[in-house]
């Protein structure tokens, strides 16, 4: 006997046609629309954590790179936009909880950030990113200023250009 896939849950509550996954650990699924939208929900049940965060990325088609994480307290997200006509320099993360950016955004200096993942480098969380063929390494997640404000600041760990 062959098993089959068995629908948990599903949602159409916007007509925001989803591009990207991302796992935010074990009980959070990330969500990003063609729009610029961003939802985190349940992985039990689908239900909503927060109400829709609306990215504004503006002239962009949609989200091209996306990572998700838990801090503890809230869902973060790190995305990178763009399309075969526009581009879009900027790492953006954000709070998924409140709803808004993390600020500043992170100018990569290339045009459109391809892909984006989470790692451990040093005993610190960085974020890898890669952009038009370029590898870079050691996006500071999360690690306050003096203010307190989370870090903005890009390190070249590694940087390797592909073929």
């Amino acid at each position: 006997m062959t098993r089959r896939w068995r629908t948990v849950w599903a949602t159409c509550e916007s007509d925001d046609r989803i591009v990207r996954l991302g796992l935010a650990g074990s009980g959070v699924v990330v969500s990003a629309g063609r729009g610029g939208s961003l939802e985190a929900r349940r992985v039990g049940d689908g239900s909503l954590i927060a109400p829709p965060t609306f990215t504004g990325i503006p002239d962009i088609a949609h989200i091209v790179a996306l990572v998700a994480w838990s801090d503890g307290t809230g869902v973060r997200a790190a995305t990178g936009a763009g399309s075969l006509h526009k581009s879009h320099r900027w790492l953006q993360r954000w709070d998924l909880v409140a709803g808004k950016e993390i600020r500043p955004a992170i100018d990569m200096n290339r045009p459109q950030v391809k892909d984006i993942d989470l790692a451990m480098l040093r005993g610190e969380q960085v974020l890898v990113v890669i952009n038009r063929g370029v590898l870079e390494i050691a996006l500071l997640v999360g690690r306050p200023d003096r203010s307190g404000a989370p870090a903005a600041s890009r390190r070249r760990v590694h940087r390797r250009h592909g073929r």
